[in-house]
């Protein structure tokens, strides 16, 4: 197994030192580094590491080529002082201990990771929202400039809305991930457990006989509609994130790029659907029995629209 922490020692001291770096990332196989003094790297060095397959120049960054084992190069990398994904700081005086947590800053860190996350989904929700009301003024219950049959009534008022809103599992797991520092795409695809196509034709089925839960893995699943929530992925997420990263220590680099994501969703499937997606459900629909009892939401048919975005 590759020895990560030497690795990232030797490219940092190849490319200028941390100082030199004002910004780094990785794909798939490499690490791209933002340099301030462009001439500093020295390509027979990085070659000459074990562990580096080679380096280029390529958009303004400079590439090292790793393989499969990247993500924990560029974890070293950023604990020896450089910033994921931004700028380094500058401040020599950073070198102060951690704070400890505290009941505070726990709660201070759920509210960040909340608000951070939902305010990334603003456009999409602020976006589909214009066009229904935009469909809702033109339609029949206003200026009647369009019939409620009419195409372009449906593309604004359910099609392009539903674009939006349905797939909001989705765009959130994307925003959370991007919150929590974890895959993107695991947590677009833990988004699309949700509301993908089988699992909500079962729950369609199971109206009409009367059941209420499924099995996975043996472990009952309550059923549920979850398109347009927020609460169920926003509590798998940071569960998510620590499972990717169990497994990411754990698994060979030459095994990770299959078995991380696919052991990951394994173990998040049933935690999921079994346990955290229900337990944000329930909140869900505990807030907005709270919400809706200050706006009357009975006579307004607003609590019969069935797209709340907090539960189901």
């Amino acid at each position: 197994m590759a020895d990560n922490e030497r690795i990232a020692k030797e490219v940092l001291a190849a490319i200028g030192g941390k100082d030199n770096v004002t910004s780094i990332a990785h794909c798939m196989t490499r690490l791209r580094i933002n340099l301030k003094d462009e001439s500093a790297p020295d390509d027979d060095k990085i070659k000459a590491i074990k562990g580096a397959l080679g380096c280029q120049w390529s958009g303004g960054q400079y590439q090292v080529i790793i393989g499969q084992n990247v993500p924990k190069v560029y974890d070293a990398i950023v604990k020896l002082g450089v910033s994921a994904g931004g700028a380094i700081d500058e401040n020599l005086d950073t070198n102060l201990p951690k704070k400890p947590w505290s009941a505070k800053r726990v709660g201070q860190a759920i509210l960040d990771y909340l608000s951070k996350t939902m305010v990334a989904a603003i456009p999409v929700m602020m976006g589909a929202a214009m066009f229904r009301t935009i469909a809702v003024i033109a339609g029949p219950g206003m200026l009647n400039l369009w019939a409620a049959d009419s195409d372009i009534y449906n593309l604004f008022y359910n099609w392009i809305y539903d674009a939006g809103y349905y797939f909001m599992p989705i765009y959130l797991g994307y925003s959370a991930a991007q919150q929590l520092g974890c895959p993107k795409m695991l947590g677009m695809m833990m988004g699309g457990v949700l509301i993908a196509p089988d699992f909500v034709n079962i729950v369609t089925a199971a109206a009409e006989t009367g059941q209420t839960f499924t099995s996975i893995y043996g472990i009952p699943a309550m059923l549920n509609i979850y398109s347009s929530t927020v609460l169920p992925i926003l509590l798998c997420m940071p569960v998510l994130w620590q499972v990717e990263k169990f497994f990411k220590r754990v698994i060979p680099d030459m095994l990770s790029t299959a078995f991380v994501p696919f052991l990951t969703m394994f173990v998040m499937v049933p935690v999921g659907l079994c346990a955290l997606v229900p337990i944000g459900s329930v909140l869900g629909n505990a807030i907005d029995d709270f919400m809706f009892s200050f706006g009357n939401g009975e006579d307004t048919g607003v609590a019969d629209s069935g797209t709340c975005l907090l539960s189901s």
